[in-house]
């Protein structure tokens, strides 16, 4: 049943790409270039997951939209305040046990997939050239247990459906964590 509705999903970005006339797109994700053949319907390099595939034809098949540098957090969007738990332990959750106590590791991390450190323990990563999310750290002391936060520039919302931000910060912090 998830296969057939990520199949489908996946074809009709491809058609409505195709719509426009192009045979091939290219397109920067985590700042690495990648070829999209709309005949072949294959990405390159073949390296993405179906969720990564989805969101990317939606960033794709979305209109022209300039970056915006304001940044939000998941409780500013609409309806969010629902799944916030879910979030939570999707997003939050895992990164929070990998690294509460160890925040040189979460940064090294962050470094090696590409994104840039802008404080102590925060670490930008450009999703798309116009979209990019934050990923703060507060580790554990004595008194607090360790904290995650995400923040994303509002291009982000313009962009995509709130289950795409969520499954953008999801593939993040599954490369974070390993998992």
């Amino acid at each position: 049943m998830i296969k057939r509705a990520y199949f489908n999903v996946f074809k009709k970005g491809i058609e409505t790409l195709r719509r426009k006339g192009e045979d091939e797109l290219t397109f920067e994700y985590f700042k690495k270039k990648y070829l999209l053949n709309l005949r072949k319907e294959k990405f390159d390099p073949n390296n993405l997951s179906d969720k990564e595939k989805i969101f990317i034809l939606h960033y794709l098949n979305s209109p022209f939209v300039k970056k915006n540098e304001n940044l939000i957090t998941f409780k500013e969007l609409p309806t969010c305040n629902i799944y916030f738990p879910s979030i939570h332990a999707r997003v939050y959750q895992p990164i929070i046990e990998k690294y509460g106590k160890n925040p040189e590791d979460f940064v090294r991390k962050g470094i090696e997939m590409g994104g840039v450190k802008i404080k102590n323990t925060s670490i930008k990563f450009d999703v798309f050239p116009e979209v990019f999310y934050i990923f703060e750290l507060v580790p554990e002391d004595e008194e607090f247990s360790a904290e995650v936060k995400v923040l994303f520039n509002k291009t982000t919302v313009n962009i995509f459906p709130v289950e795409d931000i969520v499954v953008i910060s999801e593939e993040i912090t599954s490369k974070l964590t390993g998992e």
